[in-house]
């Protein structure tokens, strides 16, 4: 079985800052989750992962991905944001958020053999996030893990971006687990050159193991009745993000082509580039030949 309650409370004040009228918001949000245990120690894992904690897991009804594994849960979310916003417009000039779990009983379903100490503590990491734009689109954002039980900083994260609009995307990110070993680098941007042409191109490298994790490269050309895509990729398959030195890069070269009116075809490299490049969406048919 499973019973969850979500509630929150929304609060404003106007304030001035260097001249410009804006409106401060305080939105606190508590979150009971309860989740059965049942016993999957048996069951094969094929899809299922420890999912990255950060302040959006504190609400999330499952510490795992995939359906393999069912966390059981009896625990409530405490979080807090408060937002800058331009009062004419509503425009975000500045977001922080923080939050914890507390647990009222220890969590028994674990990947593989027996709970952790992480799984019998009374209370999870504290997760904070901010996000600011700095001038125009620009925009600059960052996270970070504290361990209150350890009195160390599991993760922190940092990353400047650039949308102007579905089709001007640049994004800079750093990312350190320090408890894990993973440090990585993130440069991904997808962007017109002329009428017609565009480029796009991610480059994902693990500091550790002083290999590239995902790097691909393509040019896009659109006009009123196709778009076609030509990329190359490399990658390194690891589902648990380590161990990057022992894993054997894959290669691959895909073509995409898209009639007006039409879609399906090439969809994995819109996989690849919806996860690859921070802020790209999949087009409609329709907004393919939007120039």
């Amino acid at each position: 079985g499973l019973a969850s309650v979500d509630g929150g409370l929304f609060f404003e004040r106007p304030l001035n800052w260097f001249g410009q009228n804006l409106t401060q918001t305080l939105e606190p949000r508590l979150f009971y989750l309860w989740q059965e245990f049942d016993e999957q120690a048996e069951l094969p894992l094929f899809d299922a992962s420890k999912l990255t904690f950060g302040y959006s897991q504190l609400f999330r009804d499952n510490r795992f991905s995939g359906f393999d594994r069912i966390g059981d849960a009896d625990q409530i979310s405490a979080g807090v944001t408060t937002r800058f916003l331009a009062t004419s417009t509503g425009r975000e000039y500045f977001r922080f958020s923080v939050g914890e779990i507390f647990y009222f009983d220890d969590r028994e379903v674990t990947l593989s053999g027996a709970p952790t100490e992480a799984d019998l503590d009374s209370s999870s990491a504290i997760a904070a996030e901010m996000a600011a734009s700095i001038y125009g689109n620009w925009k600059i954002k960052g996270n970070m893990v504290w361990d209150p039980h350890e009195s160390k900083v599991e993760e922190g994260g940092a990353g400047l971006s650039y949308q102007r609009d579905s089709r001007h995307i640049f994004n800079l990110g750093y990312r350190n687990r320090f408890d894990q070993d993973i440090e990585q680098t993130d440069l991904s941007f997808y962007w017109p050159v002329s009428q017609h042409f565009s480029v796009l191109a991610r480059w994902n490298y693990d500091l550790e193991s002083g290999r590239t994790i995902e790097a691909f490269g393509g040019v896009e050309y659109a006009d009123c009745c196709l778009k076609v895509r030509l990329m190359a990729r490399r990658f390194l398959d690891s589902p648990t993000a380590q161990d990057f030195e022992n894993v054997e890069a894959d290669n691959g070269v895909f073509l995409q082509i898209v009639f007006k009116g039409l879609a399906g075809f090439g969809t994995q490299v819109e996989s690849v580039l919806e996860q690859g490049i921070r802020g790209y969406r999949t087009p409609e048919a329709s907004d393919y030949f939007t120039n």
